[in-house]
């Protein structure tokens, strides 16, 4: 019998298996991959597996590659809702799992105890927020909503949003109910334009307290200012009621804008909308030959391209397409008129 045989044999008949020694853990790409290493090379079959403690819900990192070496590997894929501020923990034995691990001599691994390392630095955490839309203006600055997903179900959670634009702050908090969760009905009226920060930490009476994630939206809920309206012409009469127009002054280039021009004595207003292309910019050809003779009101809305409606603006001008008529005609007073 040669010296390996022999002690081959004394292994077999002292009940000595390969030993278990856990070497080194890491997370790439979502995966966390274990390294499991014996004390000879091993052959394994089936799919053994590491029982791994992840807020206090079990996972497990599965054989992946590594038979015939002492040095073999056990991933596990994060999954959503997968959360632990904390630090997972790897839970010991092995868990053959049906399979097995056997030496170049036929000797199973019978004794799968190992030593725990230290993962108290891996921690995960999976869920993402981002604002439920961008960019933020006058009239959805006082129902800003938000959107937290893979978080863990029944987990509170604490947010804060901010401005580039200044100081300020608004708060809150509530619990986690579905994924994804959506938070609605915020009001940022307080805040000044710019980017808005939305920040989220996410807590578990397990898995403690995750790192912030965090989301931005535009806010731009400055309406245009400034600008100004006047007929082109001093008034409008039979001549030009059927094309006329005004002048826009000081418009935001690309806002939309949109008139009403109507009349003291009646009639349907003229309305319409455009694009402000030119400052200052002329609309013409427009008919007022349905308006009522009196006085015209022009009122004007500008909006920017992010839907912030501007004050109305307005202007006046005299309407009177009637054309004179001869009333009557006085003759001088009586009496004899010569030329002496």
């Amino acid at each position: 019998m040669t010296l390996k045989s022999r002690h081959s044999e004394l292994r077999r008949v002292l009940g000595i298996v390969p030993v278990l020694c856990f070497l080194s853990s890491s997370a790439v790409a979502a995966t966390l991959n274990f390294t499991l290493t014996t004390s000879e090379p091993v052959t394994v079959t089936g799919t053994p597996r590491i029982s791994v403690d992840v807020g206090g819900v079990t996972r497990y990192a599965t054989y992946t590659a590594g038979s015939g070496t002492s040095a073999l590997t056990f991933s596990y894929t994060v999954q959503a809702r997968d959360f632990d501020a904390n630090g997972i923990a790897l839970v010991s034995p092995l868990d053959l799992n049906g399979g097995s691990l056997v030496d170049g001599y036929g000797n199973p691994a019978t004794s799968l105890g190992f030593t725990l390392p230290d993962t108290s630095g891996i921690k995960i955490q999976t869920y993402t927020v981002s604002f439920s839309a961008t960019p933020i203006t006058s009239a959805s600055a006082n129902a800003v909503g938000f959107v937290i997903a893979k978080a863990p179900q029944g987990a509170s959670f604490n947010y804060t949003i901010t401005s580039s634009g200044g100081a300020g702050s608004v708060t809150g908090s509530g619990t986690i109910n579905g994924n994804p969760h959506t938070v609605s009905g915020i009001d940022v009226t307080s805040l000044p334009g710019g980017t808005l920060t939305l920040s989220v930490t996410v807590t578990t009476a397990v898995g403690g307290t995750g790192a912030a994630r965090l989301g931005t939206a535009l806010l731009d809920s400055t309406p245009p200012t400034g600008y100004s309206v006047s007929f082109l012409s001093s008034a409008v009469s039979s001549s030009n009621s059927t094309s006329t127009g005004f002048r826009l002054s000081g418009g935001e280039i690309g806002a939309s804008y949109s008139y009403s021009i109507s009349s003291a004595a009646g009639g349907s207003p003229v309305t319409g909308t455009g694009t402000v292309t030119a400052d200052p910019q002329q609309i013409t050809g427009l008919d007022l030959s349905g308006l009522g003779d009196g006085t015209l009101t022009i009122s004007i809305t500008l909006s920017d391209t992010l839907g912030n409606a501007g004050s109305a603006v307005t202007a006046t001008v005299a309407k009177d397409t009637l054309a004179p008529t001869i009333v009557s005609v006085t003759p001088p007073t009586a009496g004899t008129y010569d030329d002496l």
